[in-house]
């Protein structure tokens, strides 16, 4: 199987209603639609494997499959109905989460987009995944990965985001779980530039910084793209800036 590749953007400590999340969704699943047609035709996965339904063009059953698919648990939401359920006022520590794919067999590469926002828990992080597909020659380019990081950020403000690939971030070593350095990292403060080597590239995106390790593609296989983006790693954490 081919490495995958994934964009995240990950934030703490913000919590939302039932109703923001929908409408953040809704905005979020819109634009990312407008930027590649295999990004428009996307199924809302269920609680079973090979379970899920499509979303329509319009996104106009996207409400009513988030209430279906997405919330789950007893006990867990505020303004709930009398069973347990959410409403639309309805927060809940844990936020809430729904996943959207392309629904290929298991084994073959496909797009796919995972959004869990509203968590105010100092143990949980807020989360938006792209698994892109490296099949779609667009997703090996700078200029369209580019544009995919900077819709995220505008829609979601994260606190930091980075595309990289799995095989990449293993190849750089560190803790389990700790942040990373790939291909292209942002970060909302922007005095992250202050602690940055000089020869590392950045330019300001989406109300924060975006550092670029290389123009290419990453390989794990390419020194020289494990050497630069350890040296911006070991910079950033030694001014706290990679925590």
């Amino acid at each position: 199987m081919p490495d995958e590749f994934y964009l995240g953007a990950y934030w703490k400590h913000r919590s939302c209603t039932l109703r923001e999340y929908i409408a953040n969704c809704r905005q979020f699943m819109a634009r990312l639609g407008k930027l590649h047609p295999c990004l428009q035709e996307l199924i809302m996965t269920g609680k079973a494997p090979n379970a899920g339904v499509r979303l329509l063009p319009d996104l106009s059953n996207l409400d009513d499959l988030v209430f279906e698919l997405g919330p789950r648990g007893d006990d867990l939401f505020t303004h709930a109905n009398p069973d347990g359920s959410p409403t639309l006022e309805s927060e809940a520590g844990i936020g809430f989460s729904t996943s959207y794919g392309d629904q290929r067999p298991y084994g073959e590469e496909g797009i796919g987009v995972s959004i869990s926002a509203g968590m105010d828990s100092p143990w949980l992080t807020n989360a938006v995944v792209i698994y892109m597909p490296m099949s779609v020659r667009e997703f090996q380019e700078y200029g369209f990965v580019k544009k995919l990081l900077a819709t995220t950020v505008e829609c979601w403000e994260p606190t930091r985001a980075v595309v990289t690939s799995h095989a990449f971030r293993e190849k750089l070593g560190g803790k389990v779980g700790s942040p990373t350095i790939g291909w292209m990292n942002w970060f909302k403060d922007s005095a992250v530039t202050k602690a940055l080597p000089k020869r590392a590239e950045r330019e300001a995106l989406g109300g924060g910084v975006l550092v670029t390790t290389t123009r290419e593609i990453i390989s794990p296989e390419n020194p020289t793209h494990v050497a630069t983006a350890r040296r911006i790693r070991a910079a950033l954490q030694k001014h706290g800036f990679l925590q």
